[in-house]
This record gives C-alpha cells, structure tokens and sequence, in this order.
C-alpha cells in the first residue's frame, strides 16, 4: 500500500496487519492518493486507487467521488489514521467431511456387501 501527495515517487509505502487494518501517520494539508500495491496471499488486489484531501486535520473527498466500498478510512485517536482494506478472496475451497458423505459411503458400503455376497453365492454353486 502506498500513500503518496500529489503523485510523487518517494511514497512511503506501508503494510496492513492481519486484519486489513494500517495506521497512518498525521498528515499535511494535501491531496493523497492511496494505492494497493500488492494484495495478501489468495486475495484479488484492488483495481481503483483512492484520493483524498487532508484539510485541517480532518479527511474529505474530493467533489463528486465516493470511497470505494473496499476501502474505508477513519480519523484515529491514536494520532494518526487507520485505513481499513477488505479484499475478496480470489478462490473458495469447496468444503468437506459435512453431513453429505454419509449417504454415499452407506451406499458404497451396501453395494460392495452385496457383491461380496454374490460372489460367494457363486462360487458355492459351482463347487
């Protein structure tokens, strides 16, 4: 994630903890632009970057925008601002071992004793 005023290449660049969330230093009086860079394992990283304005210590965006629903950033009270991040997740794992497996396992179960069966049957007949 990189944080960077009015396009400059020197942004700082900084990483979101465990749950998305990065705090970020006061600001100056500008226009920021916030910017994914790279998004955690197995999740789809952001397309749009995020503007917006610092101005008296408070957070504003620029006239006619709305924050993307993906991003959210609030004022702190630890001095600084903590921006939250939510990314979708590129795949799901199908789940397993749930109530569904038993009916065919039971069938499995019925269809190899009964051919077990038969086959004994079978082979009794013949001697």
């Amino acid at each position: 994630m990189t944080a960077g005023k009015g396009g400059r290449n020197d942004s700082p660049v900084y990483t979101s903890d465990e749950h998305g969330k990065i705090v970020i230093p006061r600001l100056e009086r500008g226009t920021y632009v916030l910017k994914e860079i790279a998004a955690p394992n197995g999740y789809k990283p952001l397309e749009d970057d995020f503007e917006f304005i610092v101005a008296n210590g408070e957070i504003f965006l620029p006239t006619g925008t709305t924050a993307p629903k993906e991003w959210r950033l609030e004022d702190s009270r630890t001095g600084g601002y903590t921006l939250t991040v939510v990314n979708q997740v590129l795949y799901v794992f199908p789940t397993t071992g749930g109530v569904g497996i038993y009916a065919p396992i039971a069938l499995g179960a019925v269809l190899m004793c009964t051919s077990a069966v038969l086959i004994i049957k079978r082979k009794r007949e013949t001697a």
